[in-house]
């Protein structure tokens, strides 16, 4: 989501996401398919890897769209705290908009009540 933000913000007015990744970084250490995905498993290695291409390295860019997530408290694929929160804070403190939705439960998207039925609504009605 936000790579495509960065190099295609023409093509995108709004983003809706469920445990959105912020930092790539932070995902190393916990995500076992983010080393596969990326094939590496050499911290150092990844960090070059990623170098321009992890989200925070280009918060500026983000600022100029809106967005609306949906994470789990409870998620431990994808840490809440330092991924959707700190996107949140990060994000709207440089006069972005970011809405996040919270919900008990964890990863899975078959988890609907991290869903904000309403606010998804109506961004589709307004952006579409």
């Amino acid at each position: 989501m936000h790579r495509l933000i960065n190099e295609h913000p023409e093509r995108v007015s709004f983003a809706i996401g469920t445990f959105p990744v912020f930092d790539l970084l932070s995902s190393f250490d916990i995500i076992q398919s983010c080393r596969k995905a990326w094939g590496t498993s050499d911290k150092l290695h990844f960090k070059k890897i990623i170098s321009g291409r992890n989200p925070p390295d280009f918060v500026e860019h983000l600022t100029k769209h809106k967005y609306i997530i949906g994470h789990g408290m409870d998620d431990t694929s994808v840490p809440i705290k330092e991924n959707s929160i700190k996107f949140r804070d990060i994000i709207n403190g440089l006069g972005g908009n970011v809405k996040l939705h919270t919900s008990t439960g964890g990863h899975s998207i078959k988890d609907y009540s991290v869903y904000d039925n309403e606010a998804i609504e109506s961004a589709l009605l307004r952006y579409s």
